[in-house]
Order: C-alpha cells, then structure tokens, then sequence
C-alpha cells in the first residue's frame, strides 16, 4: 500500500534525518519529489520543529541511563542521539554528547582513545555496489545473521536473523525480496567464495546479462576474501560494538552461570 508524502516526511524527521536526508531519501526511494520550502510546509502544517518542541531533559537522561545500562552501552552520542529520536525523545546531539560525559565518562574516554585513520572508500553513487556476508558473532548463541549494505549510502538493505547464514537458498530469498522491494538491481555485488553466495551470484549475473556497462553479465558480481569486504565489515565492527558485544558478554554470563548450554539445541532453538 503506498504511503503518502506527508507521512514519510513525519516518519524520516521522527527517525532524526535532516531537512537535506529527508529530501534525498523521498526522491531516491520513494520517488517523491519536494524542494526544501514544501519540506518546511508540511513539517509547519504537522506542528514538527526541531528546536521549539524538545522533551523533558530529566526524561531524555532517564532514557540514556536505561541505555547505559543494557546494549546501548557502546553508544556514542551520535547513535545515542539516534536512539532518542526513535523513542520519542526529541533533544539535540549536543545534550546528548554532554549527557554521556557526565553519565559514562570512562566510555567516552575509551571511545575517543579508539580514533583510526582508514583507507578511503569510494562509490559512485547508489545502488552501484552492494556488500553482502553473514555474521557469526551470535551464531553459537543461536542468531546467525546475513545482511547487505548498499556502498555509497551505507543503507542497509538487508539484516536478517534466519536458521542459517550459510544455506544459498535463504540468502538467494533476502536478495529476491530487496530487489523486488526496490524495482532494481545494484550493478556489482561484492561477496566472499562461500557456498551460501552461489544462488545470489547467479542470479544477479542472470539478471544483468544483456546491461552493457562494465560490471555487467559475469563482472556484476565480485568475489572477494570476506576481510577485504571493506564497507560490511566495518558495519560489522559498528554493530559489536554498539549492540552485540553486549549481548555476548550476556550470554557468556549465562553459560558460565549453567544457565546456557550452546551444545544443547533446545537452548539454542528458544533462544532463536
């Protein structure tokens, strides 16, 4: 069922996006076309401001603290700030930052010590090449995980907990689902030399076989060592630490308390 125009732009401006992601994210996804004065109108007619509507700052604090005290303790202040956002907790970046210094000092110290100048990445615009791999971090827990990021926007275009991060088959049905979700196919994927990528391979090759640009036919899928998959491994780094590292150290805590056996499959199957 499709959305209206008004609707996505409260959707997006609830999710904390700008005026200029807002616009980018109707036009490239949506197919929607509005200019920044329409923008101002229908956030004015939905009584959305960022500044003159912020909520209570003690309930903004109550709600980092809870964070802090469960998987958003790896946050910094710009996914913090997110978080709020999505909760329903309007403040700005800045209150965040100065709340997360005053609240967990040694975190913001430990963040900041962790500052690394990596090689650059560079894409040529959207949906001109996808990562895709699974991640294992949880899987002895029972959550194996498969996602793909669209290079150039950092989109994720799929993040799927499923039975197995290995099967083709499951990962072939994530692919057919985006795309058809989108209308579309990226022109190169770029994956490892597993088995589970055989079924995307081929039929992203399939689908691309008669395009007459450079990474068409056989070149519109790449494979590669999974450490050289530049733009999800670095997502993947973001999620441990952000979310899963606490949720490994949760569940190493149940199984060095006998409260979690990862060889006992009825443990692993309810958990998942």
């Amino acid at each position: 069922m499709a959305v209206d125009r008004d609707s996505l732009v409260r959707e997006y401006f609830d999710r904390g996006y700008d005026y200029e992601e807002i616009i980018t994210t109707l036009r490239q996804v949506h197919s929607k076309i509005i200019s920044l004065r329409q923008l101002h109108r229908v956030l004015r007619n939905q009584n959305l401001y960022r500044r003159k509507y912020g909520c209570d700052t003690r309930d903004a604090i109550s709600f980092v603290q809870r964070q802090l005290r469960s998987s958003g303790s790896s946050l910094g202040y710009r996914l913090m700030h997110q978080r709020c956002l999505q909760a329903g907790y309007r403040t700005t970046r800045e209150n965040i930052r100065i709340m997360l210094k005053l609240l967990d000092p040694i975190g913001v110290e430990e963040r900041s010590r962790k500052v690394l100048k990596r090689r650059q990445y560079w894409s040529y615009g959207p949906n001109w090449v996808w990562h895709i791999d699974g991640y294992d971090k949880l899987k002895p827990y029972g959550f194996p995980i498969h996602g793909a990021i669209d290079g150039f926007s950092r989109r994720i275009m799929w993040l799927e907990v499923t039975s197995s991060n290995k099967e083709p088959e499951i990962i072939c049905s994530f692919f057919l689902k985006c795309i058809k979700t989108i209308s579309g196919t990226p022109r190169k994927i770029v994956g490892d030399r597993g088995t589970e990528n055989v079924h995307v391979a081929a039929s992203q090759r399939f689908l691309r076989r008669n395009d007459q640009d450079n990474n068409s036919g056989e070149a519109s899928f790449k494979y590669g060592k999974s450490v050289t998959n530049q733009r999800i491994e670095s997502w993947w780094a973001m999620l441990r630490r952000t979310c899963t590292n606490w949720w490994i150290n949760y569940f190493r805590d149940l199984i060095e308390n006998d409260l979690f056996d990862t060889s006992n499959n009825v443990h692993c199957e309810c958990t998942g």
